[in-house]
């Protein structure tokens, strides 16, 4: 019980179905918008990413630790030399899933540079550039 008062799992728990059900309202309002007769509008995409923003507002914020621990699974998975991992020490991997311990270089994937991450594989999947998509939207 005092394990639970601590680290309050069943909140957390509570939190993330909410959250999740959000998200699938949403992706079901996006796919309704994909499938409509209609041409997509402006106004619409921008609607559905205003929802997103705030599901995403109620949101814990990010560990970022662990996300930089997520980045480095997803690198060995994908088979990426270890030069694009980024360094952790043991201490903040046994610490990740409750408190950043010091910080991670987090690579520039969030800020979109080929030279510190390998590239997107959405950028791989799609030919079209990102004015011809923005000129269908």
């Amino acid at each position: 019980m005092v394990f639970d008062v601590v680290v309050s799992a069943g909140k957390s728990a509570k939190q993330h179905h909410d959250l999740a059900r959000a998200f699938i309202d949403l992706q079901i309002s996006a796919h309704k918008l994909e499938n409509s007769e209609e041409e997509f509008s402006h106004s619409a995409v921008a609607e559905i990413g205003c929802k997103r923003l705030v599901i995403e507002k109620e949101e814990e914020p990010q560990l970022e630790i662990l996300t930089a621990k997520c980045y480095n699974d997803e690198i060995r998975a994908r088979g990426y030399t270890d030069n694009f991992r980024i360094p952790l020490n043991p201490i903040q991997i046994l610490f990740m899933q409750y408190i950043d311990l010091g910080s991670a270089k987090l690579p520039q994937v969030y800020q979109k540079t080929e030279a510190i991450a390998p590239p997107s594989p959405s950028n791989l999947l799609s030919s079209q550039s990102p004015e011809d998509v923005e000129d269908k939207i």
